[in-house]
């Protein structure tokens, strides 16, 4: 199997999480890595219709005899992640029309659904895997010759570490519920509670990578909500389990906010402690009063995820359903 792998420099949180699902897929010995052109270069080959067509007229006559036989053989099948409609990816690489081709597409959000099914159409991809479960759904409906699947975001436990003294009472890292962060704010203040969150929109709590495991690990309360309640205008109706959750939970947080359905569908429970929107100062009070007694909880959640939810898990679920589709 034929990996594309991002070897670009990682400028936000979304490069680092893509790298730890990277990681997993290339321990696994099946794996060819296939190093990704610069943007620069790929744009130039766009740009020039007849450089393309001479390469894909000489790329159909080398694989044309490339006959499909097994989705997981090192020499015909081509693997990639996109976040997003990130289709520059995948070019050149589309050329080899005679690979089984398969895409793990993270953030698929309604606003790039049609230019996701008209891609996936044009390029004829066989396997889509998608790590929203509504999205799954949606695609499904439309792309009757490609094989989709629902495959959950995952996290690699091994990039993260704990504290047991715990000095940060509550962080709320990423997407900042205003209408929460409200509520609380002057109480954990007055109260003299550490409390960290985005002071400006779209600014980054923690410039360093290293700075926000080590604020994660020795956080008490990490505020978490979907992105179709903090960001709506992008996520509209999807309701999904991202990295934060997880990242949460193997850094041994409590998790306070709202679980996605499809969280507690993966878990078999719920792992967060729902809003008491009724008096939400009182139940921050008394979970910070007694954090002890959600242990449990705590302990619980990492388990779960140490358990079901690694990339090596998701992983293995993928190979899964290549296998399925052997002819």
């Amino acid at each position: 199997m034929k990996f594309i792998v991002n070897h670009f420099p990682y400028i936000t949180f979304n490069d680092y999480d893509l790298h730890e699902c990277e990681k997993a897929i290339l321990s696994d010995e099946i794996v060819k890595p296939v190093t990704l052109p610069s943007r620069f270069y790929i744009r130039i080959l766009k740009s020039t219709s007849k450089i393309l067509e001479l390469l894909k007229i000489k790329i159909i006559r080398s694989t044309s005899n490339d006959l499909l036989k097994n989705p997981l053989s090192d020499s015909n099948h081509l693997f990639t992640l996109m976040i997003g409609p990130d289709f520059e990816k995948y070019f050149p690489f589309s050329y080899f029309i005679s690979c089984n081709r398969s895409i793990y597409m993270f953030d698929a959000w309604p606003c790039h659904h049609d230019s996701i099914i008209s891609f996936v159409l044009k390029n004829k991809i066989d396997h889509l895997f998608v790590t929203s479960l509504q999205a799954t759904q949606t695609f499904k409906k439309y792309l009757n010759n490609t094989n989709v699947y629902w495959i959950p975001e995952a996290i690699d436990p091994e990039c993260y570490l704990y504290s047991n003294i715990k000095t940060i009472d509550v962080l709320s890292f990423g997407r900042k519920y205003d209408r929460y962060h409200n509520l609380i704010y002057s109480f954990l203040k007055n109260n003299n509670k550490v409390y960290l969150f985005e002071r400006i929109k779209g600014e980054v709590i923690f410039e360093k990578r290293s700075d926000f495991i080590n604020a994660l690990g020795n956080s008490k309360i990490s505020i978490c909500f979907p992105s179709n309640i903090t960001h709506p205008e992008r996520a509209g109706d999807i309701e999904i389990m991202t990295m934060r959750y997880l990242q949460s939970i193997v850094s041994k947080c409590l998790i306070i906010g709202k679980a996605p359905e499809e969280m507690i569908k993966l878990f078999g429970y719920n792992p967060v402690i729902d809003i008491n929107w009724n008096d939400p100062i009182t139940q921050i009070d008394n979970i910070l009063k007694n954090y002890d007694n959600y242990n449990y909880l705590v302990e619980k959640n990492y388990s779960t995820v140490i358990n079901n939810h690694t990339w090596l898990h998701r992983w293995d679920l993928i190979k899964k359903s290549f296998k399925k589709n052997i002819k």
